[in-house]
């Protein structure tokens, strides 16, 4: 198997993450009255909305990866301490009657997501379930002036996820001519998953880019939230060289505050 696949692990993290995301969007089937039929039909397609912005997302960073010389790996969010004590993490074991259970971990990246979902009755969405390890290939940067891999570079494996997740919420609503619901859905989905991704959390992407380079963190959080913003309100073009423009604004504005201040 070569470095750009899957893993089998990183295959079944994937397959819960969609199954997961997918959940946190379809909860909410934006009917007045229930009806399993409809909201089973409606999880399946908006399933298949997140598998592709999840895989594409999931593609461009094993491909940058690969082109600049390292590797990725998806991995769950999980909690493996619940205290700062050295005997603090999991594994832990307990006992009801007579079975005695083991706790691996805490699965983070699915009782959030579910739990911000079941709180706000579907209206918010927390659309990322996994972390991101990022790992040189030594064979795959002879050559270079680097031999092991840069802050820089982790920082552009990081944000090029996200980034491709917006991009495809931009492309989408350009394409939207007829203002379809299913359109609309990918877009809400890519949109979110952009967002949640990026946030400044230990190996989220967002966490990894922010470590490896606060300018280029700055840049993309700063191009994606302000997509977000004028994305339902203004035309596409005009939303982009905003977007562009507040980016480079914010960069200017993160690098006169590291100098002068």
């Amino acid at each position: 198997m070569t470095q750009s696949n899957f893993t089998k692990q990183e295959i079944k993290h994937i397959i819960l993450a969609i199954l997961v995301i997918g959940f946190v969007f379809a909860f909410d089937d934006k009917q007045t009255k229930f009806s399993l039929s409809y909201w089973i039909g409606n999880f399946i397609i908006v399933t298949i909305l997140v598998t592709i912005a999840y895989l594409t997302k999931a593609f461009i960073q094993k491909y940058i990866a690969k082109r600049i010389g390292c590797h990725t790996e998806i991995q769950p969010w999980t909690l493996k301490r619940y205290g700062i004590r050295l005997e603090a993490h999991f594994p832990v074991k307990f006992s009801i009657g007579v079975t005695t259970f083991t706790v691996q971990y805490v699965p983070l990246g699915v009782i959030v997501p579910i739990l911000i979902t079941l709180l706000s009755n579907g209206q918010l969405f927390f659309a990322t379930t996994s972390i991101l390890f990022i790992t040189t290939m030594p064979s795959y940067r002879i050559g270079r002036e680097f031999r092991h891999l840069t802050n820089y570079e982790t920082a552009k494996v990081a944000v090029s996820g996200p980034f491709v997740n917006i991009l495809l919420a931009l492309v989408f609503k350009l394409l939207n001519f007829n203002n379809s619901p299913l359109i609309d859905e990918f877009i809400l989905i890519n949109s979110w998953m952009a967002l949640s991704n990026i946030l400044p959390i230990p190996h989220f992407d967002g966490g990894e880019a922010y470590s490896g380079s606060r300018p280029l963190f700055v840049l993309t959080v700063a191009f994606i939230l302000a997509s977000l913003v004028f994305l339902n309100y203004l035309n596409i073009f005009i939303t982009f060289i905003l977007a562009v423009v507040i980016a480079l604004l914010s960069l200017l504005l993160f690098y006169y505050y590291r100098v002068y201040k």
